[in-house]
């Protein structure tokens, strides 16, 4: 099979779904896992070796975007309790300042 045609058929559609710049962070761990099953299932039900490094690479944007969302999510939260940003001390500080006392 020629590498190209491999190239565009299998992998180029897993990247542009996981890699395009205006989906959040929640659209693109959605398309991240779709992907990661989609591949999971090539790997354990076909046999296909290629897959399971597909799958790994989806899983590593699954994590990187769970990061990024979760930022997100922390800076939703204190944007409705009227916090500005970087104001009170995070959750390590306060274990530290209550283990000082």
């Amino acid at each position: 099979m020629n590498p190209v045609y491999w190239v565009k058929v299998h992998l180029k559609p897993i990247i542009s779904i996981i890699h395009k710049e205006n989906m959040s962070h929640h659209d693109k761990l959605i398309a991240a896992f779709e992907a990661y099953q989609s591949e999971n299932e090539k790997f354990h039900g076909k046999g296909i070796k290629a897959s399971a490094a597909r799958a790994r690479k989806a899983l590593q944007e699954i994590a990187g975007s769970c990061k990024e969302r979760r930022k997100e999510i922390t800076a939703e939260k204190e944007a409705l309790e009227g916090k500005p940003k970087g104001e009170g001390m995070s959750q390590d500080a306060a274990r530290h300042a209550h283990i000082r006392k």
